[in-house]
Formats: C-alpha cells, structure tokens, sequence
C-alpha cells in the first residue's frame, strides 16, 4: 500500500530509462544507411529537393545548383523505375563510410535481375551525404556530374 506522497520506485526507473533511450536517439543522429535509403526513396520520387539535402558533389554544388542539376536527371529518366535493399555498410574512416545494397535495374521487365553496388557517404557538417561521383553511372540514367 502507498501512502501519500511516495511513488513507486519501479515507475521512477521506468520513466528514467525513458528519457534516458530517448536522449541518446536524439543525439546520435542519422546512420549512413538511413542516409542511403533516404537517398533512394527521392530518387524513386523524383524529388531533387531531398536529394540535394542528402548529397555532396566533387567540385561542391551549392542547394541550387544541386536541385537544378537533380531536375534534369529527372527530364531524362521519368519513366525509369527500380528496387533497392540495403545489405550493410562498413565505416573506413570516422567521416567515410560505403553502403553495400542489391539493386534491380528496370524492375517492372520481366527479365530484371539484382546487381550488387556500393556507395560512398562523406560526413559533412556532422550529416552524412552520399557522394554523387561514387554512385554508379548504370544504376540510374543521366546521374548529375
């Protein structure tokens, strides 16, 4: 029985390793192979504003000249359609990092097949990005330069 005033010990341990599991997401921030799913997910979408959010080109782009870039590949590849699935990554350096996934070229033919890949993400500004040169030119078609 409680008396007034007293908690139990139990819900103050619950609610502790609450905040304790909710601080820690909050500060380990975004892993590269969300960061490459994410990529994919705008790719498929088309939508270049995301995708200049989560790239980084080699010379660096600014947000614009990114998104114009993505919008072009865009007029040139509307009707290209593929899957992906993220098999793991590897972490060479504390700011690099290679995503490894499988990857179905035209998906919607009957003959398409799964090819394996990789692709590099930089940590730029504490964020990780995915390189645009390292991004295989047969996954997808006009991939900005």
């Amino acid at each position: 029985m409680l008396r007034t005033g007293r908690t139990n010990w139990i819900v103050v341990a619950l609610t502790a390793l609450i905040v304790v599991i909710v601080g820690l997401l909050f500060f380990v921030g975004e892993s590269p192979t969300t960061t490459t799913n994410r990529f994919f997910i705008a790719l498929a979408k088309g939508d270049s504003a995301e995708l200049a959010e989560v790239t980084v080109f080699s010379p660096p782009k600014s947000k614009e000249e990114a998104k114009a870039a993505w919008d072009k590949t865009f007029e040139y590849s509307r009707h290209y359609r593929f899957v992906w699935k993220i098999t793991g990554h590897t972490n060479p350096a504390p700011d690099r990092a290679t995503v490894r996934f499988k990857f179905v070229k035209n998906a919607l033919r009957g003959s398409a097949y799964e090819e394996n890949y990789d692709i590099d993400l930089l940590k730029v500004d504490g964020k990780w990005k995915v390189a645009v040169d390292s991004v295989d030119r047969e996954i997808f078609p006009a991939l900005p330069r």
